[in-house]
């Protein structure tokens, strides 16, 4: 594939494939977090334990489909209109799961009288519904999980996107060197906040893990541009895409005690990520598995799988609390009912709320 075609190809199904899967994934490690249960444990482990390092490849392959999307045309798009886009892209679905989920939360709390919130109980009020309301949840310097908690990943991805976007509008060679001075700026700013990144629980760590992710992101598609101008052999790229996958199982599983190790916690965005992200697009095996049309549709509703699944799981927690019966969630068959039962919603989702809202959003602000 060259560099020509890389840039008007309108999308990538593979990446699509991928992000389908990463979203599966943080469905599979809220599973285990939420309903405090861990079936086929021997199997999914390193999920259940580190499945929060999905979200940083969110950031990651949002920073290459941005660039691969936006750099060509410069600051030719103003920055209005790309904010526009974004905004309806983004808020949407976004609104109509906090609605859910408040009405959810309060009928839990005020109509059924259980103790608490099911799973975000603090901040439970006004201030934090406006911060989640307005996607500030991410950025905001409070301990703001509260709500739909896992849209915090989805305000950090709108406010890492407009910083890339405003940077967009300056010279090349300016843009380049602003973009190293953010990855320094966040590297560093990861360090001060948290020892960890796959442990993030201030919300001073959240805003830095996706910047580092997205500008890494970024570079991935400049280093793909250069790379792929060059021939090289697809078996290449398949073998770096099972090493790469490789890495990420050994490292989420910490099979070797490394975990310990003094900046492991970067190796997945910083390195590891974007490595199979570049296989993906040259690899002949790994691109033939990725373009599965099951995979490829996973992908699509990612964003509504990733943003229905909390809300989802509360609802079945209210219905519990409501029946006094709780299911059994460390049966294998639950686990996969619930699976499935989400993707099902999600695929709904997608298409009755996502893309009208999104539609009705860009209509409302008048860009296209």
């Amino acid at each position: 594939m060259d560099r020509m075609s890389l840039t008007k190809e309108p999308r990538i199904k593979a990446f699509d494939s991928l992000r389908g899967l990463a979203a599966l994934g943080v469905l599979i490690f809220h599973y285990a977090g939420h309903f405090h249960a861990r079936p086929l444990d021997s199997l999914l482990a390193p999920i259940y334990d580190h499945g929060g390092y999905f979200v940083d490849f969110f950031f990651v392959l949002s920073g290459v489909v941005l660039a691969r999307a936006y750099t060509p045309v410069g600051g030719s798009v103003s920055l209005p209109t790309l904010i526009k886009l974004r905004i309806a892209r983004l808020f949407p679905l976004h609104l109509i799961t906090l609605l859910v989920v408040v009405v959810l939360q309060c009928f839990l709390v005020y109509i059924l009288k259980y103790d608490c919130p099911f799973i975000f109980e603090f901040g439970f009020d006004i201030r934090h519904f406006i911060i989640n309301l307005f996607l500030l949840s991410g950025i905001y310097m409070d301990n703001a999980l509260v709500f739909n908690g896992p849209s915090w990943s989805v305000s950090v991805e709108l406010w890492v996107n407009l910083s890339f976007f405003m940077l967009l509008g300056l010279p090349e060679s300016r843009r380049a060197r602003a973009f190293l001075y953010i990855l320094i700026f966040s590297l560093s700013l990861q360090r001060l906040c948290s020892s960890s990144i796959s442990s993030a629980v201030s919300l001073g760590n959240f805003l830095p893990r996706g910047l580092i992710g997205f500008y890494f992101g970024v570079l991935t598609h400049g280093f793909i541009q250069v790379w792929f101008c060059f021939a090289r052999p697809s078996y290449l790229y398949d073998f770096l895409f099972v090493a790469g996958m490789l890495c990420t199982y050994f490292i989420m599983a910490d099979s070797f005690d490394i975990s310990s190790l003094p900046g492991v916690d970067f190796l997945l965005p910083v390195l590891v990520f974007p490595m199979i992200l570049i296989a993906t697009v040259g690899g002949k095996y790994c691109s033939l598995f990725l373009t599965l049309e099951a995979l490829v549709w996973l992908g699509r509703i990612s964003f509504s799988l990733y943003l229905v699944h909390f809300p989802i799981q509360l609802a079945i927690h209210v219905i519990s609390v409501w029946s006094n019966y709780t299911p059994d969630w460390h049966s294998a068959v639950n686990l996969v009912v619930f699976i499935f039962g989400v993707v099902l919603i999600a695929a709904y989702t997608r298409r009755y709320i996502e893309i009208p809202g999104n539609i009705a959003a860009k209509r409302f602000f008048g860009v296209s």
